[in-house]
């Protein structure tokens, strides 16, 4: 794998067409409005970043009893990215021919050494029984990481410990219902499915989500020593249209879980893992004054937890993006942080609203994306979130950081704006992060849009960043990834637009692994380092 020149604009394409395949790579815009995102030749100035650079990506998906399936079927489906110090877990849910089921498997990156052997192949790290869906990991104080898989028949959750090598695994009955739908609702703007934390006694707290929107409900599970627990967070009406979570420690003493209702709240239930399990106290309605749609939560790990979030003011029925701090038990009053953006664009959920936007109901997931939040070290953040204007109709991302001297910046946009037919080309994006002021934005994003399923093709944006320097190495990553073969499927469901994993180790390293197809249209995981 060479290094890239990420001055030049450049594309990690594998082809859009016979001019793509004739450039060898380079110099190829997928883009069928002949717009090509902008790479920086500006100096990089953290060491983290300096001299180094994108690498060729790599098949991941290589284990022979997890074929490549073609059609309308994946050979995967949920998969997770951890990183430990020098090393990465890559957990996902694979296809296993010996029983036609899609079981969980994993590997193991460590730096220097590449993809581990066995074989440099995913393992498979247990036997369910069922099928399996989302993947989702968490590492402990000590050291050791868990792997949390969801079945896709509603008996809940499977986990499996990794200390240097995968244990037993052990089953998690998360409190009914819980029953995750696959086909129809694995869309990246609802977020990840299935996510897990650590307390400081190590145990693993694993927030999952019904996705059927039939009885929704979440089930906060406790997994300690194979006596595993669960709750039941979100009953009756805010569970009739639960849209999104998220769940995170603050590295002190506070586990909060959150959710946007069917009631337009933003609910948020923190507790004391050592003396609560896992909920004494009712939630705390963050914000029921305006319509929120989609949030994330991020930590500095020393007690100060902070959240992003869209949402509507229904004096001026617009749309923006808002942040709260919750410290010492209680939540700061919101701050808008996207006030500074051009005229006439609004969060993404704007994307939906309106006579002129063909979203429902073939296109109803759009309507609540996800912003993303990262900590980046000494009480520092980046947020991220999709931009759009309805009236032009073009899309974007944007990003603003926080510090605690200064508060939030203005917004700034990054890479171009895309014009758009039916739905914004821009999805959700997702931020990682380490402690020293490194991240790792990620997004899908339309190459090409039509009016049906099989034109709309999906690649990977992504970026680095660093707390010094801003967003640099912008690139795209993909070959082209379509769902659904001759337009069978629902546009958004699937592969190819599912929330993309990436992680940032402690020298500045990152990984990248995002869904892909081949040229005969069979789905792989496929992995780009940044080294």
């Amino acid at each position: 794998m060479g290094n890239r020149n990420a001055s030049r604009v450049v594309s990690m394409l594998s082809g859009f067409g016979a001019a793509c395949i004739a450039a060898g790579l380079l110099a190829c815009d997928p883009f069928a409005d002949g717009t090509a995102l902008p790479f920086s030749s500006a100096p990089e100035t953290s060491e983290s970043m300096t001299g180094k650079d994108w690498q060729l990506p790599q098949a991941l998906e290589m284990n022979p009893d997890s074929p490549s399936i073609g059609g309308d079927a994946s050979s995967f489906r949920g998969f997770d990215l951890l990183a430990d110090g020098d090393r990465i877990l890559l957990a996902a849910s694979l296809f296993d021919a010996d029983d036609a089921l899609y079981q969980p498997h994993a590997r193991l990156y460590t730096q220097g050494s590449g993809w581990a052997l066995p074989g440099s192949q995913f393992r498979r790290i247990a036997d369910t029984g069922a099928d399996t869906t989302f993947a989702s990991l968490a590492l402990s104080p000590g050291g050791n990481s868990l792997a949390s898989f969801a079945s896709s028949d509603g008996t809940g959750l499977t986990t499996v410990e990794y200390d240097g090598s995968w244990g037993t695994s052990s089953s998690v009955v998360v409190a009914s219902p819980f029953q995750p739908a696959y086909d129809t609702d694995y869309h990246q703007d609802y977020g990840p499915a299935l996510q897990s934390v650590f307390d400081p006694l190590g145990r693993a707290f694993i927030l999952a989500k019904n996705y059927n929107n039939i009885n929704a409900g979440v089930g906060f599970s406790v997994w300690q020593a194979g006596a595993p627990s669960g709750e039941t967070l979100v009953t009756g009406s805010d569970a009739s249209s639960f849209r999104h979570h998220d769940v995170v420690f603050d590295g002190v003493d506070q586990i909060c879980a959150s959710w946007d209702t069917s009631t337009n709240d933003l609910r948020v239930n923190c507790f004391d893992p050592l003396t609560e399990i896992p909920f004494d106290d009712a939630a705390t309605t963050v914000d029921n004054t305006l319509t929120v749609r989609g949030h994330s939560l991020a930590s500095d790990g020393e007690g100060v937890i902070r959240v992003v979030y869209y949402a509507e003011d229904p004096a001026t029925s617009v749309w923006g993006v808002y942040s709260r701090r919750y410290k010492n038990g209680s939540w700061s009053s919101a701050t808008r942080i996207d006030t500074n953006t051009p005229s006439g664009y609004e969060a993404g959920p704007a994307g939906c609203a309106g006579a002129d936007m063909a979203c429902a109901p073939t296109f109803p997931a759009i309507a609540h994306p996800v912003p993303a939040l990262a900590h980046v070290g000494d009480g520092k953040y980046v947020a991220a979130w999709m931009l759009v204007n309805t009236t032009s109709k073009v899309s974007g991302l944007y990003y603003a950081t926080y510090t605690p001297l200064d508060g939030w910046t203005a917004p700034r946009q990054l890479g171009d704006l895309y014009t758009y037919t039916t739905r914004p080309r821009f999805h959700s994006p997702r931020l990682s992060s380490n402690l020293f002021g490194d991240a790792v934005l990620t997004a899908p994003v339309m190459s090409t849009e039509g009016t049906n399923v099989a034109a709309h093709v999906y690649v990977t944006f992504a970026a680095r960043y660093h707390v010094d320097v801003g967003f640099k190495s912008t690139v795209l990553l993909g070959s082209g990834c379509r769902y659904g073969d001759g337009g069978v499927g629902d546009d958004g469901a699937g592969p190819c637009s599912q929330p993309r994993s990436a992680v940032v180790l402690d020298d500045g390293d990152a990984m990248v692994v995002y869904p892909d197809q081949d040229a005969s249209l069979r789905f792989r995981l496929m992995g780009v380092e940044f080294r």
